[in-house]
């Protein structure tokens, strides 16, 4: 996404594996000099990093995103969070929608 600013942010999971496993955590980075170098790097998601995914045991996938800057300036991170819970004493896959919102200053610190 190519920022007001000018800069290029770039988002990704963080992982390579045949069976594109586990899909945590969530990278964000910004190019400042065209995409020559990425220096500011951090992880905007991952397993266990906020009260509701440090209560979920077992496996936890951030994918599917979409990314936007707003007039603002903030930009909205919107990622499908998929982990496993118990339903009716039965152990499901659940899927919920988390955004993460953060400005370029933040990323650059």
């Amino acid at each position: 996404l190519k920022l007001k600013s000018g800069h290029i942010l770039l988002v990704w999971n963080n992982v390579s594996s045949k069976g594109h496993l586990p899909r945590h955590p969530l990278v964000a980075a910004i190019s400042t000099d065209d995409c020559k170098s990425w220096k500011y790097t951090k992880t905007i998601r991952d397993k266990g990093d906020t009260p509701q995914t440090k209560a979920i045991k077992g496996r936890q996938d951030f994918s599917n995103f979409g990314i936007c800057q707003i007039t603002s300036g903030m930009v909205i991170v919107a990622m499908e969070h998929y982990y496993y819970t118990k339903i009716d004493g039965r152990r499901r896959g659940v899927a919920d929608l988390d955004l993460a919102v953060f400005d370029e200053k933040w990323l650059r610190k």
